[in-house]
């Protein structure tokens, strides 16, 4: 589903019904069909596992850490300092 245009930080406008229908048809799927609800669940679960989970924060922490340099750090005490 592309993102509206309305949909946007830089905009005010509040959107039409008729562009906030098959948002509404979604929710209200997911409301009506417990299946359907659950299955959704379940990968949105899967998904935060493999993107936010604490093992994947530490390997990203440990990844950034570790791609510093001595020179990158001077290089950037200079620029902010000199």
């Amino acid at each position: 589903m592309p993102i509206p245009d309305w949909m946007t930080f830089k905009t005010v406008r509040l959107p039409s019904e008729e562009e906030v229908e098959p948002w509404y048809e979604a929710v209200c799927g997911l409301w009506d069909d417990p299946a359907l609800y659950h299955s959704v669940a379940i990968r949105a679960r899967q998904i935060a596992e493999e993107r936010y989970s604490e093992e994947v924060s530490r390997r990203r922490h440990v990844d950034y850490f570790t791609s510093l340099r001595p020179e990158s750090a001077r290089s950037l005490s200079t620029s902010t300092h000199g």
